[in-house]
């Protein structure tokens, strides 16, 4: 059954991506129009990612002094925000969810038979969410990617697989970019300060980090369409391939000092979200979650700190290749920062 999500998956077939692509700027901005039209910019995926801020960290939220940061502000939303993307009930969402976490769980050799039995409820429960969007289509991604579909553009296991992709990308990417963000910035206190006192870099703040510390270190795999050879190796026809992102972020050619974290740096873009026809469609709306995000939680909770020893931090993803994750992250939140209307004009 875990094979059965990825099977539509090849690397190759640009028309699916293409299908993808006329689907305009419903992945990036905010909830697509069955009919095709989308509404907004950004604003309705600000206002899903406002709710969830509302529900986290709002006066009295977090009584504790410990919080599990991952869990409990760094998952629930992206997950909020995918969901309003695709349409998924909010009944439904916590099921779901707990589904990919079971999925995306670090694991060696073969798939352990929790995983094949989330595999099986997260294929089940998008096929209904597929029948569901095909009999009563509204405005959400599914209902924009069935009706492009109508031409026969995607197989029923094309868009099973596509949508499995979009709801780790677009939830699960996200949620480590910010867990590993915030390890990354404390490991980093000058850098913490600096963007503490000028929140105003915290876009190309956001960019470094997805350089220095990313969630997708690797792409998933290629296939060679034809032989060719790279660097002096010779690559033959379809042989599989696995291209590190993260090694072309440290490539000192390119980034000068690539082991150091500089949120200043102004070397221009890297290949944290791919490149070409390849290149993330997600990314704008990644970069507003993060930055909603790491916003609310800093200017909020400045002395924020680990509630652990750094070295039991642990890192662990799927099959720990493609992305990476912390498993858990427990912090100090520390008192309420002097920025705190800030925040209540960004929640309320």
């Amino acid at each position: 059954m875990i094979g059965e999500l990825h099977a539509a998956l090849d690397a190759s077939d640009e028309r699916r991506v293409l299908v993808f692509r006329g689907t305009g700027d419903g992945f990036s901005a905010g909830r697509p129009h069955s009919s095709g039209g989308h509404p907004g910019g950004p604003e309705a995926a600000r206002k899903a990612l406002n709710d969830v801020v509302r529900m986290n960290v709002r006066v009295g939220r977090w009584k504790a002094p410990t919080v599990a940061l991952v869990h409990g502000y760094a998952h629930p939303l992206p997950f909020t925000v995918i969901g309003e993307l695709l349409g998924i009930r909010p009944a439904d969402r916590p099921d779901l969810h707990a589904w990919f976490q079971v999925l995306l769980t670090g694991w060696a050799g073969e798939p352990p038979a929790e995983a094949v039995e989330a595999s099986a409820k997260i294929v089940a429960y998008l096929r209904e969410l597929v029948e569901t969007k095909r009999r009563s289509p509204a405005e959400d991604l599914v209902s924009v990617l069935l009706a492009v579909g109508d031409d026969d553009a995607l197989t029923t296991q094309e868009l099973l697989s596509s949508l499995f992709q979009l709801v780790v990308a677009g939830h699960d990417t996200t949620a480590s970019l910010i867990g590993n963000g915030v390890v990354a910035l404390l490991d980093h206190p000058d850098q913490l300060r600096a963007l503490l006192a000028d929140p105003g870099r915290l876009p190309a703040a956001i960019d470094e980090l997805i350089r220095f510390t990313a969630p997708v270190p690797h792409a998933t795999f290629r296939m060679a369409a034809e032989p060719v050879a790279l660097d002096g190796v010779q690559i033959p026809a379809h042989e599989q391939v696995l291209v590190c992102l993260a090694a072309a972020n440290r490539d000192p050619a390119r980034f000068p000092d690539p082991d150091v974290l500089d949120l200043g740096r102004g070397d221009g873009p890297n290949l944290g979200f791919g490149h070409g026809i390849h290149y993330c469609l997600g990314a704008p709306l990644a970069r507003l979650e993060a930055q909603v995000a790491f916003e609310t939680l800093l200017s909020r909770y400045p002395g924020l700190r680990l509630a652990t020893e750094r070295e039991s931090l642990t890192w662990a993803h799927g099959d720990g290749l493609v992305l990476r994750g912390l498993t858990s992250l427990p912090v100090v939140l520390g008192p309420i920062g002097g920025r705190d209307n800030h925040i209540r004009s960004i929640v309320n």
